[in-house]
C-alpha cells in the first residue's frame, strides 16, 4: 500500500536550484496561434513581462516522466509528484533565461510516434533523430539553442537521498540530455542540467528560516551504480 505523509505535517523542505542549457531550440506551446510565412505559428509560453519561459508545470511533467523511467517505481513516483486526491510534494518554478533572448522560429513538418520502452511501456523519444526536410506545416516560436535557464524545485518532507534521486533523474552528473516540449521528433527540445545546488531545512530550522547547503555527491554516486543499466537505457550514455 502506498505510504504518504500529508502536507499539514511538514518536517523538512528541500530546494534544488538548477541551471539548464538548451542544446537545441525549445518550444513549449502557449495555445496561442498566429501566422508566419503563410503557416500557422505556435507561440511559446511567456511570463507577464513577455519573457520566453518553460513553465513549472512542464518541468514537473518532464521530471516525473524521467523519474519513473529511471527508477521504475510507480508508487514512489506518485508519492513525489502526486495523484488523485494527493497534492504533489514537488513544486516547480518557471525556468527563465539568465539573460534576455530573442525568439527564433523553426519550420517543422508533421510529427510521428515515439519509440516505446520495455518494460512498463514508457514512451521515450530517441535523442539522435535527424532534423528532417519534411514539407513544413507549422512554425514554432522557440527559445534559442545555447540559452541558459534557471529554476528552483522545492520538495517538502524530503531527505538528501531523495533530492539526489530527482537530480539524477534529470541526467545531472551523467551528461544526460532531456527532451521537452513540442518538436521532440524533429530534434528540438533538448536541454541539459549543467549546474545544481541543493539546500535543506529540517524541523525547527524551517521555523527559523535556516536552510543549509548540502553535498549530494555520495548519494548521486551510489544511485549511479545502483541504476547504471537504466540510466544508460534512458539517456543513451555510457557510464
Amino acid at each position: 500500500m502506498l505510504e504518504v505523509k500529508y502536507h499539514n505535517c511538514i518536517d523538512s523542505i528541500g530546494v534544488l536550484k538548477i541551471t539548464l542549457i538548451a542544446e537545441a531550440p525549445v518550444h513549449v506551446g502557449s495555445g496561442d496561434l498566429s501566422i508566419r510565412e503563410n503557416l500557422p505559428l505556435s507561440l511559446n509560453v511567456k511570463d507577464a513581462n513577455g519573457t520566453l519561459i518553460v513553465p513549472g508545470s512542464t518541468l514537473k511533467g518532464l521530471t516525473a516522466h524521467y523519474y519513473l523511467a529511471v527508477y521504475g517505481r510507480q508508487e514512489k513516483t506518485s508519492s513525489l509528484f502526486g495523484f488523485h486526491g494527493y497534492m504533489s510534494r514537488v513544486l516547480f518554478k518557471d525556468a527563465k533565461p539568465t539573460t534576455y533572448v530573442k525568439p527564433m522560429y523553426e519550420r517543422v513538418g508533421a510529427s510521428w510516434r515515439p519509440r516505446t520502452r520495455a518494460p512498463r511501456s514508457i514512451k521515450m523519444y530517441k535523442l539522435n533523430l535527424p532534423r528532417s526536410n519534411d514539407k513544413p506545416v507549422l512554425v514554432l516560436e522557440c527559445i534559442p539553442s545555447g540559452t541558459e535557464l534557471t529554476t528552483e524545485i522545492i520538495v517538502v518532507n524530503t531527505r538528501e537521498n531523495e533530492l539526489a534521486e530527482i537530480l539524477l533523474a534529470l541526467g545531472y552528473t551523467i551528461g544526460g540530455t532531456l527532451l521537452l516540449g513540442y518538436g521532440k521528433p524533429k530534434g528540438l527540445g533538448k536541454v541539459k542540467v549543467i549546474e545544481a545546488e541543493a539546500r535543506i531545512a529540517i524541523g525547527a530550522e524551517i521555523i527559523m528560516g535556516v536552510i543549509k547547503q548540502v553535498d549530494l555527491r555520495e548519494h548521486l554516486e551510489k544511485l549511479r551504480k545502483d541504476y547504471k543499466s537504466r540510466l544508460k537505457e534512458v539517456f543513451e550514455v555510457e557510464l
